[in-house]
């Protein structure tokens, strides 16, 4: 994903999948007891941001972008923290992380 330094809009989305058997399905998150968001500049040693979202059948999170969190030009690195009953987490990507572009605007 690609934003505008500053911008706000569109809201970060990410369909979650699974790879079984060599199909790649959405998963289900209906039954999720909790789904974080995290965010982290790169170069970064602190989270940007560590925000809960919720999640349905289709595999999809939405987080909006809050003031400050597209204030600097440059990578954003994501990850999903899915957390399943029994107290089981599972993050996804599983082996890297999404990557949003931020860059610089005119104004």
């Amino acid at each position: 994903m690609r934003i505008k330094r500053g911008d706000l809009l569109p809201a970060l989305t990410a369909t979650l999948t699974d790879t079984i058997a060599g199909v790649v399905t959405p998963v289900n998150l209906t039954t999720a007891t909790s789904i974080r968001v995290i965010g982290r500049r790169e170069s970064a040693t602190v989270n940007l941001f560590d925000r809960a979202v919720t999640g349905g059948a289709d595999g999809k999170v939405t987080m909006a972008w809050q003031a400050g969190d597209t204030s600097v030009s440059g990578r954003i690195y994501i990850e999903v923290e899915v957390m399943w009953p029994g107290s089981k987490p599972q993050t996804f990507p599983p082996s890297s992380q999404l990557v949003v572009r931020v860059e610089d605007d005119l104004g």
